[in-house]
């Protein structure tokens, strides 16, 4: 690549030089000469901007704005570690496709965001995963649909009209962690009984705790002081 710049440019030395030589002549001869120019530049531009196309390689695209070739994929160190597996996401984005297939026609682009976080539920050490959405189409106005899941991406709860942050205690109850959300302007504590979370925050009632503990895992925080999470689609 090195070697085709050096001689595109050695190329338009040359012609630059090779013009100066008409400005002593006579201005008839000078613009006469000026379509065959501006064809050899033309093409010499042409020229350059191909082969940089042609070398920007798989994860790159052209630049817009300086002609080189940019690498596309996330920096992952941006993000809370907790929720840019990218392998991890290819699963996922795998198994909201087969949950939602009956909506994929109807649904945007826009509206297939999502992101996830990598959070242990239970007692043993496999981990679970907790999954927000970021449009309208899952969201009304008391709150947003999130999945829980477990290691194998099987479905543990459809949450409704929940609002992130989800705060996940490190209390214990039927062998699952209880998760506490704000739901009506009171905390709501949810308890999995073995088959699930309760999936709708609203109709249960206020929770014997004035807040979440300070031990609690805070989920979709949102916090300016913590690493985003990464948005995925699916």
């Amino acid at each position: 690549m090195i070697a085709r710049e050096v001689s595109f440019d050695l190329l338009f030395l040359i012609l630059v030089v090779v013009f100066s030589t008409f400005i002593p002549m006579r201005m008839n001869r000078i613009f006469s000469s000026l379509p065959l120019v501006l064809l050899m530049f033309l093409f010499l531009f042409s020229c350059r901007e191909d082969s940089r196309k042609d070398h920007a390689g798989a994860g790159q695209e052209v630049s817009e704005k300086t002609g080189d070739a940019v690498d596309t994929e996330p920096d992952v160190s941006r993000y809370d570690p907790a929720t840019s597996d990218t392998v991890l996401a290819g699963r996922i984005s795998e198994k909201l496709r087969e949950l939602f297939r009956e909506d994929l026609e109807v649904m945007t682009e826009f509206d297939r965001r999502y992101q996830f976080y990598k959070v242990n539920l239970d007692t043993d050490a496999s981990g679970e995963v907790l999954i927000r959405f970021l449009s309208p189409y899952f969201c009304g106005s008391g709150g947003c649909t999130l999945l829980a899941l477990d290691n194998d991406l099987s479905l543990i709860t459809r949450f409704t009209v929940t609002r992130p942050p989800i705060f996940v205690e490190q209390r214990l109850e039927n062998n699952w962690k209880v998760l506490m959300v704000r739901s009506g302007g009171q905390w709501k504590a949810l308890v999995n009984t073995g088959d699930g979370y309760p999936g709708n925050p609203t109709v249960l009632p206020p929770a014997p705790y004035d807040a979440p503990s300070g031990n609690a895992e805070v989920v979709f925080g949102d916090m300016k002081s913590s690493l985003p999470a990464m948005t995925y689609s699916f």
